[in-house]
């Protein structure tokens, strides 16, 4: 993985494990898709996903996302700026310290499916771990 701590970045990099993630979320056709985080864009590339919207809060990496991506929608701005209740299904490598935040807000959302790249620290331990499992039904796919 590379990294921009500006915005708590942590780019994927490992195809395989891009691979796994993309296989394991499957896009429907008729399923609104948010990749958050998307980064350079890796991740995206593998999705083959129709209506898939990318958000992005460096400003430099969504313009080039917009440019490598035109056929999907790219957002600069904060995801959790974003109505959530937009979309069936979540995706994406998350910057760590929006870990909690998002999560809290995905309580009162309901979706279909969220395939994320997470801390495992945030599943396992402290008050995020009891919250998650009480809410969500988690599972580890892939340790990193």
């Amino acid at each position: 993985m590379s990294q921009n701590v500006k915005f708590d970045q942590h780019f994927m990099i490992n195809k395989g494990l891009l691979k796994i993630i993309a296989k394991t979320i499957s896009p429907k056709d008729n399923e609104r898709i948010l990749e958050i985080g998307p980064g350079h864009g890796e991740l995206t590339e593998l999705l083959n996903a129709k209506n898939l919207t990318l958000i992005e809060i460096d400003k430099q990496l969504a313009n080039k996302l917009k440019s490598k991506f035109p056929n999907y929608n790219i957002l600069n701005k904060n995801a959790l700026e974003e109505n959530l209740m937009k979309y069936n299904k979540y995706i994406g490598n998350l910057p760590y310290n929006i870990c909690e935040p998002l999560f809290n807000k995905l309580i009162r959302t309901k979706f279909k499916e969220a395939v994320f790249v997470l801390p495992k620290t945030f599943i396992t331990q402290g008050l995020m771990s009891y919250l998650t499992k009480d809410f969500f039904n988690l599972k580890i796919i892939q340790d990193i």
